[in-house]
């Protein structure tokens, strides 16, 4: 069999395809203006119903489907939805003699027009190849539905002339990644999967390739597990970080326990970037759903910002057990006093603020304390600000903290009307310095008459003469 590996395609794999296709195409392009439609056969395993275009292969139905602004893939494992066999259904939509649009549908039948141009039943082989040769120059909207139409044409034999594309460095990335995304399926279509991961393997490999040609040859690689093991090795033998990342990414997808276990291996590497590192922390958690594995690694990593990925990871599983862990990583006074803060805020996060406040006396840390008080204030419930309320007014409590309960009360929903009830209550002169300061910039009806009030009454000098002051900046300052 013959090796798609080199870079240039000899005239008797490529020519064929390329004369087969300007038949039809020099009959496209007899119109100027409008539509044209034709019609050619489909392989077997092809179906659709108007709305989508659909494969069913040995590992899942592939579902595509294309509208007026954008194009989806989705791959269907166990099921297969209704659609009708039968010939593909292209129209061509030209403007001044440019080709603008591509419409394509399986299993339905054509509206009555008087205005498009019919070819009527087409040779597939010939379409398929026009529709290759419309992928380099054609938009992105165009490119993508060539590529479908011809990717599900009976007999076609186009996987060179596919190759070519995505090999010609004279052509656009975006035109070479468009080729790279659908070489593995029109190959595998055409009995020469083999061939075309060979190609891919060889671009993935190529230093001296563009970074997003590799990129794309490593995703498209990725769709086939008989490809991890090669992407595994290739991963140790470059050095390009963004390449590095992909691969990551790849083996995330649908991953073995083999898979698994070396993306954990790379989480632990020391050697390794801290930003690859940390993707296989992303991975491990969310990708592979492995919690539990990010926990048991915690304690072995050795960056703090690896250890704060893994905590944002398990706290996104959100349950029971990603919590309690949560919460010993919060409690636990030999851990680093940031990851402490990481662990609670993420439990407030996760509605876990009745927690929070009954471990808020055994916090050893003014830090995070407040980070318990800043985190009630943002959770906005009428409970939490009950509860900010009893740090103003607990005399056994830091002033620094009471202080902060104060102004996060003010940041939050409390009224003037709540803050001005609480400032008898207050026995400590920074804190009853701090709500007249809020209140001052208040400067709302309620807030002007308690600043009065305690201008005029307060037992405190101090005070008196405080909010006296404030008072008279907002006469000078309105």
């Amino acid at each position: 069999m013959r090796s798609f590996v080199l870079a240039l395609c000899t005239a008797a794999l490529i020519g064929p395809t390329t004369a087969r296709g300007q038949a039809v195409g020099a009959r496209v392009d007899r119109v100027r203006d409008g539509s044209v439609r034709m019609s050619f056969a489909t392989r077997d395993n092809v179906c659709g119903d108007g709305q989508f275009i659909g494969v069913d292969r040995a590992d899942a139905f592939w579902m595509y489907s294309s509208w007026e602004n954008g194009f989806s893939t989705n791959v269907l494992r166990d099921v297969r939805p209704d659609c009708a066999t039968g010939p593909l259904r292209l129209v061509v939509v030209k403007d001044g003699g440019a080709i603008t649009e591509l419409r394509a549908a399986v299993g339905v039948a054509w509206r009555p027009s008087e205005t498009a141009t019919d070819l009527g039943v087409v040779s597939a082989p010939d379409a398929a190849a026009w529709l290759i040769g419309l992928t380099e120059t054609g938009s992105d909207r165009v490119a993508r539905v060539a590529f479908l139409a011809a990717s599900v044409a009976d007999s076609a034999r186009v996987t060179g002339r596919v190759l070519e594309v995505a090999q010609n460095r004279k052509l656009s990335e975006d035109v070479r990644e468009r080729a790279i995304r659908w070489l593995a399926d029109i190959a595998l279509a055409e009995g020469r999967g083999d061939e075309a991961d060979k190609a891919l393997k060889a671009m993935a490999s190529d230093g001296n390739e563009a970074t997003a040609i590799r990129e794309r040859a490593v995703r498209s690689l990725g769709t086939s597990s008989a490809n991890r093991a090669y992407l595994r090795s290739l991963y140790s033998r470059i050095s390009e970080e963004s390449l590095k990342e992909r691969i990551l990414r790849e083996l995330g997808s649908g991953a073995t326990a083999e898979d698994a276990a070396w993306v954990r291996d790379v989480a632990l590497d020391a050697r390794e970037a801290t930003a690859l590192r940390e993707r296989a922390v992303r991975v491990l958690g969310e990708e592979l759903g492995r919690s539990g594995d990010v926990r048991d690694l915690y304690a072995k990593l050795d960056r703090a910002a690896l250890k704060e990925r893994a905590l944002r990871v398990v706290a996104e599983h959100d349950d029971a057990g990603a919590m309690a862990w949560l919460r010993q990583v919060a409690e636990d006074q030999n851990e680093v006093m940031s990851l402490r803060d990481r662990a609670i805020r993420l439990l407030a996060e996760r509605d876990q603020l009745t927690y929070l406040q009954q471990i808020y006396p055994r916090l050893d840390r003014a830090e995070l304390r407040e980070r318990v008080l800043r985190s009630a204030a943002e959770s906005g419930t009428p409970e939490a600000a009950a509860w900010l309320t009893t740090i103003v007014l607990d005399h056994s409590e830091r002033s620094d903290l009471r202080e902060r309960a104060v102004r996060e009360l003010a940041e939050g929903h409390a009224s003037s009307a709540d803050l001005a009830d609480l400032y008898d209550g207050i026995d400590v002169l920074a804190v009853k310095q701090r709500l007249v300061r809020l209140l001052a910039e208040r400067g709302d009806d309620v807030a002007v008459r308690k600043l009065s009030d305690i201008a005029a009454r307060d037992p405190d000098p101090a005070m008196r003469r405080e909010a006296s002051r404030r008072l008279g900046e907002r006469t000078r300052n309105p």
